[in-house]
């Protein structure tokens, strides 16, 4: 598995169902996740922060051309 080979994860298998497979982050896969999870916060702040000046804009605009 390339996850597993980068270090990010640890694969065993299920004590009582050779079926499954247990995956757990390493440290270093939480790390990494951790890395992430900051970007698409940091992406989805800014989206909203845009989407937010689009609605005032718009709300601007709309407002000038009803009056």
């Amino acid at each position: 598995n390339k996850l597993e080979n980068m270090g990010l994860i640890i694969s065993e298998g299920h004590p009582e169902d050779h079926r499954v497979r247990l995956l757990s982050l390493t440290k270093k896969g939480k790390a990494v996740f951790e890395q992430i999870k900051d970007n698409v916060n940091k992406y989805l702040d800014n989206l909203t922060y845009d989407l937010d000046g689009m609605h005032d804009m718009l709300t601007k605009m709309d407002k000038s051309h009803t009056n």
